[in-house]
């Protein structure tokens, strides 16, 4: 089974993607040692484009496509706005899942405007012991207009259950048993249940629903584009601990940056430990309100001349549109 729409990242169903971007072997699960998680990789794909747009307190539909049901099993609805760090769940459907081809969702009213990854997971009820996933990027406008009312969207959503993970070996140690319904202790704001599970089975053993360790496909804030020979000549002019503004380094797009907005101040920093040749890189945000991130390289050999690439991954981390990546 697949999720159909939102078309998922590489995904047969999205008229946009050539023959050579598409994989179709979708149905599959995830790999068993969780080598794959999140998203089969996919989410880091330099060519990502949002194939949905949706609004905050609206609701839709998401559709699977395929003949392979498993009898059933549950499954989860979740956003991610950290690149795949976390994935935090807006709608359960507890047994019964993929008997059904299609399940309305609702964007909570609380969450952020911005890029999100949407992300469909299932534990099937017959068969192998495996985990599959899917996940499309997606566009989320909000309600919220004011800085406090999307401070406290912000909260609100960072409260919500993390998707409940098993039969991946490198993550946990949960795995489900053929012909049981995984019944989520923590489901989120929207459960139905459906198959042979109610809501009064008690909940499946474990710490199966745990953010962290994170997959291993899971990028923390580094480039996967090409590296860098060359860090832009008038960057000194443009990070600085002044007020932002200022025009962009004229080779920046090099660096894998289409814009960087007036509100975006980029700073370069050594490392604190001398003993590391790498540099970090510090971005202060405001949209809509100001927060701090810092980047690092992916590897310790990087320099002071390959720090920029890391803007690559900016525009899922911060949650708004100033920045736009390729």
């Amino acid at each position: 089974m697949e999720m159909s729409y939102p078309y998922p990242i590489r995904s047969k169903f999205n008229p946009q993607n050539s023959y050579t971007d598409i994989d179709y072997d979708m149905t599959s699960p995830l790999d068993s040692d969780g080598s794959n998680f999140p998203c089969k990789g996919y989410q880091n794909d330099a060519s990502i484009q949002s194939t949905a747009r949706y609004a905050a307190g609206s609701t839709y539909e998401m559709t699977l496509a395929g003949s392979a049901t498993h009898m059933g099993g549950s499954c989860q609805i979740s956003l991610s706005y950290d690149q795949g760090a976390t994935f935090h769940v807006i709608k359960s459907m507890i047994g019964g899942c993929a008997l059904t081809s299609s399940y309305n969702f609702t964007i909570p009213s609380y969450a952020s405007a911005g890029s999100a990854l949407l992300a469909w997971t299932w534990q099937n009820f017959e068969g192998n012991r495996e985990f599959y996933m899917n996940c499309a990027e997606v566009d989320i406008s909000s309600t919220a207009t004011k800085r406090r009312r999307r401070r406290q969207a912000t909260s609100a959503f960072d409260q919500l259950p993390y998707i409940w993970k098993a039969n991946l070996e490198g993550l946990n140690d949960c795995v489900t048993t053929e012909g049981e319904n995984p019944i989520y202790p923590n489901p989120g704001p929207d459960v139905i249940y459906g198959g042979t599970a109610s809501s009064s089975d008690p909940p499946t053993p474990g710490d199966c629903d745990e953010p962290t360790p994170y997959g291993q496909t899971y990028l923390a804030l580094r480039d996967t584009g090409p590296e860098m020979s060359s860090a832009p000549s008038n960057v000194s002019a443009y990070g600085t601990d002044t007020a932002p503004g200022g025009s962009p380094p004229s080779n920046m797009s090099a660096y894998g940056v289409s814009q960087l907005g007036s509100n975006v101040k980029a700073v370069q920093s050594q490392a604190e430990d001398p003993s590391q040749s790498y540099t970090t890189t510090t971005l202060t945000i405001d949209c809509p309100d100001t927060g701090t991130v810092t980047l690092y390289p992916s590897t310790t050999t990087f320099t002071t001349t390959h720090s920029l690439s890391l803007y690559r991954n900016i525009r899922l981390l911060s949650m708004c549109k100033w920045l736009q990546v390729f």
